[in-house]
């Protein structure tokens, strides 16, 4: 179940269905964990091996892969991992979820009338549950606040009142509590800290799917204005200044990148890449099974762009042109995006090669439980600068060292208000 079917929180749903933190939000992650264990069950069945079972997802999927993997009740039921740009936080809490983002949604629906139930009594709660579970699934989904999955593409991550409610909650049993707490000193029965291998990958400049503004044609100056005036009210003149430098719109060394790619590679250092190695360094320090980080500065090999994401734009016909969000994703299938009707794209030779590395790579993880081309993330790297992130492209993958350790040392600190949750 997805989105409000498979994450809404609320009282009344817990108090109805036996009363306990499980029940009381993470529906979506609970799904996973009862076809996991159907797996464990049936998989010999067709020749499978259950003692070699890999779980993978992108985007939303990366970030129910990573919570497994801190799930005591997923315990056994896996082996190795991959969370394609997975969200890298995540700390609210099922009791927050019940009383402030989620009766929103509620408040939306016609059980609204109802609400007042959900602190109890238990008469009342049950009613609101029924009433809540009469809703038909196209009623729910429209419920959904706009502003739930908010332009997080763009320079508002960095506003104040950027909104951007999280569906995935801390519940306390089946996410047991936040992410850097659940990596650093993981619950026993987890996967992680039973020695499940684990890829965190993360696309150069995530937010290119869909930017929210359109700079294309900003000259440095015009895309040094545009950083101050977005991120002044949030920072202090220092730290602007320093990101200026740090991306090359202002000082001796101008970048020479275009300023769209600019653009998305501010934002999404700050809310993807950097919070997704902070998560890496605390997941380091108990790792007993390979992990392994790795960020696709792969290209599309259309000049055009990847133009079947422009339903998704708020830049009229815009095609995404950077290491875009998904981008290793439509690789890895890229056949099957051949027969997109609208707009079409025919995958070039480098898009089915970069496939094909990602396919192999993913294999290897599966059979084996490690990539022995790749090398391993330690923790003590990001202290000392030796930290390994394998930079993910055709016609081979890099081994690099210190990968946009500048940008990182600037956003690292601001982890707990603009990594991305999910």
């Amino acid at each position: 179940r997805l989105a409000i079917l498979g994450f809404l929180s609320l009282r009344s749903l817990a108090s109805t269905s036996g009363g306990d933190a499980a029940a009381a939000a993470n529906f979506g992650l609970l799904d996973c964990i009862a076809a996991l264990r159907w797996v464990q069950r049936n998989v010999a069945s067709f020749g499978g091996d259950p003692h070699r079972v890999t779980v993978y997802g992108q985007s939303s999927g990366g970030s129910l892969v990573l919570s497994l993997m801190v799930a005591p009740l997923a315990s056994g039921l896996f082996h190795a991992a991959i969370s394609m740009s997975g969200s890298p936080r995540l700390s609210a809490s099922s009791t927050e979820a019940a009383t402030s983002w989620h009766p929103e949604a509620v408040k939306r629906t016609r059980c609204a009338n109802l609400l007042h139930f959900d602190e109890g009594p238990t008469a009342g709660q049950k009613l609101l549950a029924k009433c809540l579970k009469s809703l038909r699934k196209d009623e729910l989904a429209e419920a959904l606040p706009g502003d739930w999955d908010a332009a997080s593409f763009s320079f508002s991550a960095f506003s104040q009142d950027f909104r951007y409610a999280p569906l995935l909650v801390v519940d306390g049993e089946v996410v047991p509590t936040n992410y850097l707490a659940a990596y650093s000193n993981p619950h026993p029965d987890s996967p992680w800290a039973q020695g499940a291998a684990l890829v965190v990958g993360v696309a150069r400049e995530e937010i290119d799917f869909a930017p929210g503004d359109d700079v294309r044609n900003f000259t440095h100056g015009q895309m040094a204005d545009f950083v101050v005036q977005h991120l002044q009210p949030a920072f202090n003149s220092s730290f602007v200044r320093k990101v200026l430098a740090t991306y090359g719109l202002q000082g001796p060394e101008q970048t020479k990148l275009p300023m769209q790619q600019v653009y998305a590679q501010i934002v999404s250092d700050a809310t993807m890449y950097c919070p997704s190695l902070v998560l890496a360094e605390a997941a380091a320090h108990k790792q007993r099974g390979p992990l392994y980080i790795y960020s696709t500065s792969q290209r599309v090999a259309s000049s055009a762009g990847f133009c079947p994401l422009k339903p998704f734009q708020q830049i009229a016909e815009y095609c995404p042109h950077y290491a875009f969000h998904a981008i290793d994703l439509f690789a890895l299938f890229a056949p099957d995006f051949n027969h997109l009707k609208t707009p079409p794209y025919h995958a070039g030779t480098a898009d089915v090669a970069y496939g094909d590395l990602l396919a192999n790579r993913f294999s290897q993880l599966a059979h084996t439980g490690s990539i022995k081309e790749w090398k391993k993330f330690r923790a003590e790297g990001m202290q000392t600068g030796a930290y390994s992130i394998v930079d993910l492209a055709t016609p081979i993958e890099v081994n690099s060292v210190d990968l946009r350790k500048a940008q990182c040392k600037l956003w690292k600190p601001f982890y707990k208000t603009l990594g991305l949750i999910n």
